[in-house]
C-alpha cells in the first residue's frame, strides 16, 4: 500500500519545514514548493492526495489563483 501524498505550497521556509516534519512523522509522503509556479509544476508531475496551500505568497492572491 502506498503512502498518501501531500503537497505543501508555502513560501515561509519555517512553516514548510514544520508542516513537512509533522506530516512525515505521521507516515505521509510529503513534497513542497515555495511558490505558485513551482506548485503548479509539482501538481502536473504527480497529483497529490492532499494539497496544503498558503493563500498569500508573493502576490496577495497567488494561493487563490491555483
Amino acid at each position: 500500500m502506498r503512502k498518501p501524498r501531500i503537497l505543501i505550497i508555502e513560501d515561509d521556509r519555517d512553516n514548510m519545514g514544520l508542516m513537512r516534519f509533522m506530516m512525515e512523522r505521521e507516515g505521509y509522503e510529503v513534497s513542497g514548493a515555495p511558490n505558485r509556479a513551482d506548485g503548479m509544476t509539482a501538481i502536473e508531475g504527480a497529483v497529490p492526495d492532499l494539497l496544503i496551500l498558503d493563500v498569500m505568497m508573493e502576490e496577495p492572491d497567488d494561493g487563490l489563483r491555483m
